[in-house]
């Protein structure tokens, strides 16, 4: 399985070119995607909704998206009721039996880059046992803070009932996507 994790900085390049056209191009091919840092409606990106940019461009992948910034966009009249999101999204080429979003752990800071931190969960079955997938976008401002979302994640223990081998929840983690083995019934 070829997982990618892909922070996108709201489609901005190194040449500073917002191009979601790009980042589609560099992800494609993948059977997980988890991905960081996803616009909708922000006048740095031209107000357009990236998530469907994304999944019109990526139609045969199946996704779930969660805001960890949700405003009100100021330029919507209410029969339209667009949100200014900031977030993270995975999309799967395995249908994605169930989603979470998770506002993680904060310490009081009003500084102008101390914005909410979020996960996004998806469970995907894609042969024989379920895998959990997460993606995370921490704090680069507190070590603290950064500690105690790792200690939240990695203690949550699912809700679903949903046990692993030895009945331990063992994630491993590549970048800001962490996956875990929910259940095994059989060898992958």
């Amino acid at each position: 399985m070829k997982l990618v994790s892909y922070n996108i900085q709201y489609g901005k390049g190194q040449d500073n070119i917002v191009d979601i056209e790009r980042i589609v191009g560099e992800i494609q091919g993948a059977d997980v995607i988890a991905l960081q840092e996803v616009d909708r409606f922000w006048p740095r990106t031209g107000m357009v909704d990236q998530v469907q940019q994304i999944t019109e461009r990526l139609p045969e992948y199946y996704w779930v998206y969660g805001a960890g910034v949700d405003l009100h966009c100021s330029q919507s009249p209410p029969h339209e009721n667009r949100r200014r999101q900031f977030g993270n999204m995975i999309l799967s080429r395995y249908p994605i039996e169930s989603s979470r979003h998770h506002l993680l752990p904060k310490l009081g800071s009003i500084g102008p880059l101390s914005i909410q931190r979020s996960a996004i969960e998806a469970s995907i079955k894609p042969c024989s046992y379920k895998l959990r997938i997460y993606s995370v976008h921490l704090t680069h401002l507190s070590s603290q803070t950064r500690a105690r979302s790792g200690l939240y994640l990695t203690n949550r223990k699912g809700g679903d009932g949903i046990s692993t081998r030895n009945n331990r929840w063992e994630p491993f983690r590549t970048d800001r996507a962490v996956v875990s083995i929910l259940s095994r019934r059989g060898q992958p």
